[in-house]
C-alpha cells in the first residue's frame, strides 16, 4: 500500500512547484475533483512553535478556508516539493516554502512539510508544518532529517 499512497499524494500535484496563492486564492474551483479527500478531511496548520496549532479545519471547504486564512498576509507564496517519504499510514512531503509579505515585502525561505494521512485510498488528514522536524516527529520519523 505504501507505493499507492505516495502515488496518490503525488497525483495531486501538476508540478513540483505549487503557487499556493493561485491554487487557493480564488475559492473552490467549480468542477474540481476532490474525491481523493475524505468528506470530513481534517486540515491542520502547524506553526514554528512545538505543539502550536495555528488552525484546524474540516472538509474541502475547510481546506480552502484554512489556506485563505494562512495566505492573507502574503503577496506571493509557493511550495516546492523536494522529497516524499512513506511512513506507515502517512506520506510526508518535504517542501521549500518561498513567500513575500504584502506589507514591507519581507521574503521568507522556509523548509516545511506536509503530512498526509491516508485510509482506504483517501486523505483523511492533512497537516501543514512550517518546521520539518515537527512534521517528522509527528510520524515518529525524525531519523529522516538530514
Amino acid at each position: 500500500m505504501s507505493r499507492e499512497n505516495v502515488e496518490l499524494v503525488l497525483s495531486l500535484f501538476d508540478d513540483t512547484t505549487v503557487d499556493l496563492l493561485r491554487l487557493f486564492g480564488g475559492g473552490i474551483p467549480e468542477g474540481a475533483d476532490f474525491s481523493v479527500l475524505a468528506d470530513d478531511v481534517e486540515v491542520v496548520f502547524v506553526g514554528l512553535e512545538p505543539g502550536l496549532v495555528d488552525g484546524t479545519y474540516r472538509g474541502v471547504a475547510g481546506l480552502f478556508e484554512g489556506w485563505h486564512d494562512w495566505l492573507a498576509p502574503w503577496s506571493s507564496y509557493k511550495a516546492e516539493v523536494e522529497d516524499v517519504f512513506y511512513t506507515g499510514d502517512d506520506v510526508v512531503t518535504l517542501v521549500k516554502l518561498v513567500g513575500e509579505t504584502k506589507h514591507g515585502g519581507v521574503v521568507i525561505d522556509q523548509a516545511g512539510a506536509g503530512v498526509w494521512t491516508i485510509q482506504d485510498g483517501r486523505v483523511v488528514k492533512l497537516a501543514f508544518h512550517l518546521d520539518r522536524r515537527s512534521a517528522l516527529e509527528s510520524v515518529g520519523r525524525a531519523d529522516l532529517l538530514s
